[in-house]
């Protein structure tokens, strides 16, 4: 009964119809790993934004692939300048490609953050995550962004009470390391 019931509300909320959501075309959800999943029509012909209804057509912005790409490149150059390799050693180009146009070039481009903001909120997460390659990469950006060592250090200690002592521990050490006290 209660999977009938369930089966009946997904499909009011998901029908499988080819309009449903407009240009994508969406199967019904699936219950997955991690719960409920959209399963789309891969076929569907188009750029990506395209079909999710994000391209100029669905009057979102249309920035074209290889100027995100070079946005991505300019800003990661800004960030990164005098940063240590991040330990993961030379990445694939299509890899490298991707970050820069995705991450360095579409999400970090956005407006509705500051870019020092976004260096702060990327540093706290990789001290919460005791992520040491990208921590040395990501203070270095927050410095290279004229963040105050200081306000990292507050950070840090900041997180040690959520992310536990050796997180901030181990980040001081490497802020230290990356970023030397005066």
């Amino acid at each position: 009964m209660l999977a009938s019931l369930a089966v009946m509300v997904v499909s009011r909320l998901w029908p499988t119809g080819k309009d449903s959501l407009g240009p994508i075309s969406m199967g019904p959800p699936r219950l997955g790993v991690l719960g409920w999943e959209l399963v789309s029509n891969a076929a569907t012909p188009g750029r990506a934004q395209d079909r999710a209804g994000l391209g100029p057509a669905h009057g979102g912005i249309d920035m074209a692939d290889s100027e995100k790409l070079e946005a991505g490149k300019d800003l990661a150059r800004k960030l990164f300048a005098g940063a240590p390799a991040g330990g993961g050693g030379r990445f694939p180009k299509k890899f490298n490609d991707y970050t820069m146009e995705h991450l360095f070039g579409d999400v970090w481009q956005q407006d509705d953050m500051t870019l020092e903001e976004r260096s702060l909120i990327t540093c706290t997460i990789l001290v919460a995550l005791g992520r040491e390659n990208e921590q040395k990469v990501h203070f270095t950006g927050a410095k290279n962004l004229g963040i105050p060592r200081e306000k990292v250090e507050g950070m840090i200690t900041q997180a040690a009470h959520y992310a536990g002592w050796p997180c901030a521990a181990t980040a001081l050490g490497v802020l230290n390391q990356v970023w030397p006290v005066e």
